[in-house]
């Protein structure tokens, strides 16, 4: 009997800092989230988990506004069908952190976006998904 197919999820990893304090070290607060992020996508692989290769990062924004580059990057990309799944470090103040405003939407949107992390392990997932 073959072996079942994992669908394959689009793994967007998304980092924020709210002050710039660091951020000009080589190896920053930025750089760990990402690593950490990466590392869990890759210990999902088996569950059809794949990195989508491009950054998302927000250093020195405030999670209390939308107005951010990478955050609005990725949201285009999630519009765009490109993107299944958001991997984010750690969900400190999920009520000020506007891409999080409904557990398993993004922005509010009804998309089929998951929200997931590894610290500590969520899984938002939206409805229809």
């Amino acid at each position: 009997m073959a072996a079942e197919t994992k669908a394959i999820l689009r793994c967007a990893i998304y980092t924020r800092k709210s002050s710039e304090e660091g951020l000009e070290q080589s190896f920053n607060s930025l750089d760990a989230q990402r690593e950490a992020c990466h590392a869990y996508i890759l210990s999902q692989r088996h569950e059809g988990w794949r990195h989508v290769d491009r950054r998302y990062d927000d250093g020195g924004y405030s999670g209390g506004s939308m107005e951010r580059p990478g955050l609005t990057r990725l949201l285009q990309d999630i519009d765009a069908g490109r993107i299944d799944t958001i991997v984010v470090y750690k969900v400190d103040h999920p009520g000020q952190d506007c891409c999080l405003q409904t557990p398993g939407h993004v922005d509010g949107r009804d998309d089929p976006a998951r929200l997931r992390s590894p610290r500590p392990k969520i899984d938002c997932q939206s409805k229809g998904s």
